[in-house]
Protein backbone atom coordinates (compact mmCIF):
# COMPACT_ATOMS: atom_id res chain seq x y z
CA UNK A 1 0.00 0.00 0.00
CA UNK A 2 1.10 3.57 -0.63
CA UNK A 3 0.58 6.29 2.08
CA UNK A 4 -2.35 7.75 0.27
CA UNK A 5 -3.78 3.94 0.05
CA UNK A 6 -3.36 3.44 3.90
CA UNK A 7 -5.06 6.56 4.62
CA UNK A 8 -7.71 5.50 2.81
CA UNK A 9 -8.30 1.85 4.16
CA UNK A 10 -8.23 3.48 7.43
CA UNK A 11 -11.16 6.03 6.53
CA UNK A 12 -12.97 3.36 5.27
CA UNK A 13 -16.46 2.22 7.82
CA UNK A 14 -15.98 -1.11 9.39
CA UNK A 15 -20.15 -0.92 10.47
CA UNK A 16 -21.11 -2.25 6.71
CA UNK A 17 -24.44 -3.33 8.04
CA UNK A 18 -23.03 -7.16 7.74
CA UNK A 19 -24.35 -9.17 10.98
CA UNK A 20 -21.21 -10.60 12.67
CA UNK A 21 -23.20 -13.26 14.55
CA UNK A 22 -22.37 -11.80 17.56
CA UNK A 23 -25.36 -12.89 19.71
CA UNK A 24 -25.80 -9.58 20.93
CA UNK A 25 -29.40 -8.96 19.75
CA UNK A 26 -30.40 -12.70 21.16
CA UNK A 27 -28.83 -11.82 24.64
CA UNK A 28 -30.06 -8.19 25.25
CA UNK A 29 -33.33 -9.28 24.30
CA UNK A 30 -35.73 -9.14 27.47
CA UNK A 31 -38.91 -11.02 25.26
CA UNK A 32 -36.53 -13.86 23.99
CA UNK A 33 -38.06 -12.62 20.91
CA UNK A 34 -34.70 -13.26 18.51
CA UNK A 35 -34.32 -16.65 17.52
CA UNK A 36 -31.32 -18.26 16.50
CA UNK A 37 -30.84 -19.90 13.13
CA UNK A 38 -28.81 -22.42 13.34
CA UNK A 39 -28.86 -24.26 10.22
CA UNK A 40 -28.82 -21.70 7.89
CA UNK A 41 -25.42 -20.15 6.67
CA UNK A 42 -27.63 -17.05 5.58
CA UNK A 43 -29.66 -16.17 7.77
CA UNK A 44 -28.53 -15.94 11.44
CA UNK A 45 -31.35 -14.62 13.36
CA UNK A 46 -34.65 -14.04 13.30
CA UNK A 47 -37.43 -11.57 15.35
CA UNK A 48 -40.80 -13.45 16.43
CA UNK A 49 -43.32 -10.56 16.43
CA UNK A 50 -45.37 -12.59 18.47
CA UNK A 51 -43.48 -11.60 21.62
CA UNK A 52 -41.62 -8.52 20.34
CA UNK A 53 -42.72 -5.05 22.18
CA UNK A 54 -40.88 -2.95 20.33
CA UNK A 55 -38.51 -1.66 22.74
CA UNK A 56 -34.93 -1.32 20.24
CA UNK A 57 -32.20 -3.23 22.87
CA UNK A 58 -31.41 -5.32 19.80
CA UNK A 59 -30.87 -2.68 17.59
CA UNK A 60 -28.91 -0.58 19.78
CA UNK A 61 -26.99 -3.41 20.82
CA UNK A 62 -26.22 -4.32 17.49
CA UNK A 63 -22.74 -3.35 16.52
CA UNK A 64 -23.10 -3.20 12.74
CA UNK A 65 -26.59 -1.64 12.95
CA UNK A 66 -28.02 -4.70 11.48
CA UNK A 67 -31.08 -4.11 13.29
CA UNK A 68 -33.16 -1.33 11.86
CA UNK A 69 -35.97 -0.47 14.07
CA UNK A 70 -39.06 1.13 11.52
CA UNK A 71 -42.79 2.30 12.75
CA UNK A 72 -45.76 0.42 12.59
CA UNK A 73 -48.92 1.54 12.42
Amino acid sequence: FTDEELKKEAERCFSCGTCPACDNCFIFCPDVAVIKVENDPHKFYFVDTEYCKGCGLCAAECPRACIVMKPVR
